[in-house]
């Protein structure tokens, strides 16, 4: 049995003997190798040193393509979490509306839409019709911003923000908030070099562009022909190709239609082998052999030709 006592002393023996221990071979390295501890005790302290330098250099923060970075002096580098997309939203209040005019405005629209919202679920007050409508809203009112109250009212008054805002982003009327110049057709053109290979390209924020955001504002109410129509007015070349991709949503017919003018487009821009690419998401062989010749790429037109056709058909034997 073992008291506390002992244990207590046997520890102490073992403390002394490890203390001599190191003091012994201190001593030796002091006699044989002073010059190779006075060399590692400067390379220790030359890293402390080093330390303490870079824990205390400044640190600067650069922005490279929409992700921040941390520099430091010493070249350690780190990211951060890449931010949102960020530009101009589908819906997007006016600048007033922080001021005092706009404060105003808002309170003012307040009032009305819990008068419109109880003259609605009280059929047969004054001035509601049967299906407890009331007065008609004007564009301001329908809209968003201080006097908008588009959201709030039901889907056919979301639906009518929506057509107001494509109709803001798209320019149909001129001069409107976020539209740009029309053209002597009246149709704001976008060169093909303006879009790039994606939306997504432009400086790497993601922002939508005016034609875009009309278009988006129209896949919101579901409306995919108009998006179609809208975005293949407003670009003489190809469209996104991540609104493309939505147009399936309208159905085989509309993204066959679409599909179809995109292919010709990215020819146009010489891009033979996406737009043949394109063609064969329609199973269009025929037509994505047609587009790999006339962009000089006779070989791939051969091997899709040999993989797809029959070997009785003609237009495998013209292209071999």
């Amino acid at each position: 049995c073992h008291s506390p006592a002992a244990e207590a002393e046997a520890s102490a023996r073992a403390k002394e003997a490890k203390q001599a221990k190191k003091l012994a071979r201190d001593a030796e390295a002091k006699r044989g190798g002073e010059p190779t501890a006075r060399s590692e005790g400067d390379g220790s302290a030359g890293a402390e040193a080093a330390s303490a330098t870079s824990s205390t250099e400044p640190t600067e923060i650069t922005k490279d393509s929409g992700t921040d970075t941390l520099h430091s002096a010493g070249g350690a580098s780190g990211k951060k979490k890449r931010k949102g997309t960020g530009g101009r939203g589908i819906v997007k209040p006016p600048p007033w509306e922080t001021t005092p005019e706009g404060i105003a405005a808002g309170r003012a629209s307040a009032v009305r839409l819990a008068r419109l919202l109880a003259r609605r679920n009280t059929v047969g007050s004054p001035g509601v019709a049967a299906d407890g409508s009331d007065e008609s809203l004007d564009d301001a009112s329908a809209g968003y911003g201080p006097r908008g109250l588009g959201l709030y009212l039901g889907q056919e008054e979301a639906m009518r923000l929506l057509r107001l805002e494509e109709s803001v982003c798209g320019g149909d009327g001129a001069g409107a908030p976020g539209s740009e110049p029309a053209e002597a057709d009246g149709v704001r053109h976008r060169r093909a070099s303006d879009i790039g290979v994606s939306s997504s390209s432009d400086g790497g924020s993601g922002a939508l562009r005016p034609p875009e955001r009309a278009a988006a504002a129209a896949l919101f109410r579901g409306d995919f022909e108009t998006a179609s129509e809208s975005l293949f007015a407003a670009f003489d070349g190809p469209i996104p190709p991540d609104f493309l991709a939505a147009l399936v949503g309208g159905g085989r017919a509309l993204y066959a239609s679409a599909a179809a003018t995109q292919a010709d487009r990215l020819e146009a821009r010489g891009e033979h082998q996406r737009a043949a690419v394109l063609r064969l998401s329609l199973h269009d062989v025929r037509g994505a052999i047609g587009s790999l010749r006339r962009g000089g790429l006779e070989r791939d037109a051969a091997a899709l030709a040999a993989a797809r056709l029959l070997p009785i058909d003609p237009l495998l034997v013209e292209t071999r």
